[in-house]
């Protein structure tokens, strides 16, 4: 599969699933055999910045995210205790005083942010050829340039869990 085809379904994908529909929620009380857990778990990248703004496929496939707003609403549901911030690696919990603090020093600067790592849940209804998706995880990834400017990987952030 060709990698903008790929980078098309993931957000196609994305969109569906950042959407709150009451079935995603009831499905564990469903006892319905059409519908099948495909994964419990699966982890995937999505470039939410485009590296390369001469590289036009790319900023018409981000054309319509709002990357800034769901950084700005990750951020102040940390700050409110809404949600609960950790270390990717360590799965330690971070506290939202480390993370300002982290802000003010200049170790997180949230305009760097360019990739998201979902984790996700993938459930399949054989009856209705459906399928739904719950984000149980969003982990940020900042850009790293090398000495020309030019991203060369992403630094982790931190993670949020999702109910």
């Amino acid at each position: 599969m060709k990698p903008h085809l790929l980078f098309i379904l993931i957000l196609s994908f994305l969109a569906i699933s950042c959407r709150q529909r009451p079935e995603i929620q009831q499905t564990e009380q469903i006892s319905d055999d059409s519908l099948h857990m495909i994964t419990s778990e699966i982890t995937y990248d999505v470039i939410i910045k485009n590296p390369n703004p001469g590289d036009t496929w790319t900023e018409e496939c981000l054309r319509n995210l709002k990357s800034e707003e769901l950084i700005n609403a990750i951020f102040a549901a940390v700050y409110a205790k809404k949600l609960e911030a950790y270390d990717i690696f360590e799965d330690s919990r971070l506290t939202p005083r480390k993370i300002k603090k982290m802000e003010e020093d200049g170790k997180i600067v949230r305009e760097k942010i360019g990739k998201f790592q979902f984790v996700e849940e993938w459930q399949m209804n054989s009856d209705e050829m459906s399928m739904t998706k719950r984000v149980t995880e969003i982990r940020m990834g900042m850009e790293i340039p090398d000495h020309e400017g030019f991203i060369k990987g992403y630094e982790p952030v931190f993670k949020v869990k999702l109910n």
